[in-house]
């Protein structure tokens, strides 16, 4: 999805969203947590954290919220983890109930899945991660967190009081679209150093806190298809 497309399909432009980073030193550049990605688990993390009081900032590379579904099926015992901080049903009315699934394998069907009722006020249901995404952002803003969007973790330093944090400008799109061009108000400050008591890494199987703390992944590309 370019980004010229996504402007057309959501009628406004993601960079007004996007705020400048802070100058190192400064107070807009202290908080309790980093979470380095602004995916689901992310965002929920923030949530759960700016519901505790804490002061939250999310780095993410992506210009906004993800704008395809990827996953789409959402189970009982997610929207009732989400819902201790958000109101878990607007995003449970927004999807459709999945009751049963169907598999194939090269050109034929090879078996049903059928889902029983499970114990619990939601059901299986399928709605976008993109959906999802979008729900837990607004109320991550609601909560007063703060997400710094077109930007990335490239540093975590451990010290006696806490962590300090290297984030740099960039963003990222898949190719081969290109990253549009930022305003200089948001390229001001290309990177800077954020500080806090923790930092963590919801940045997937690159992430950037994972290489910091010098841990691998264990794990390996699968050949099908989704």
């Amino acid at each position: 999805l370019t980004y010229d497309r996504f402007r057309k399909m959501s009628m406004s432009d993601p960079i007004d969203a996007i705020i400048p980073l802070p100058v190192e030193g400064s107070g807009e550049a202290n908080y309790d947590v980093i979470v380095s990605g602004a995916g689901p688990v992310g965002l929920l993390l923030g949530c759960y954290l700016a519901h505790q009081g804490l002061k939250v900032a999310l780095v993410d590379p992506h210009l906004t919220t993800g704008v395809v579904s990827k996953a789409v099926g959402t189970m009982p015992r997610s929207f009732e983890v989400m819902d201790r901080v958000m109101d878990a049903g607007s995003l449970y009315a927004s999807g459709r109930r999945l009751q049963s699934a169907r598999f194939g394998s090269e050109g034929s069907w090879i078996g049903v899945l059928n889902l029983s009722p499970a114990e619990s006020r939601f059901q299986p249901t399928l709605v976008g991660q993109n959906i999802v995404e979008e729900h837990l952002a607004r109320r991550y803003v609601e909560l007063g967190g703060v997400i710094f969007r077109a930007a990335r973790v490239k540093s975590i330093v451990e010290d006696e009081l806490g962590v300090n944090v290297g984030v740099e400008r960039f963003i990222y799109v898949r190719p081969p679209a290109e990253a549009p061009p930022l305003p200089e108000a948001l390229t001001r400050v290309a990177s800077t150093e954020l500080k806090a008591q923790y930092a963590v890494g919801c940045d997937g199987k690159n992430s950037k806190v994972r290489e910091c703390l010098g841990l691998g992944y264990e794990g390996h590309e699968y050949p099908q298809v989704f």
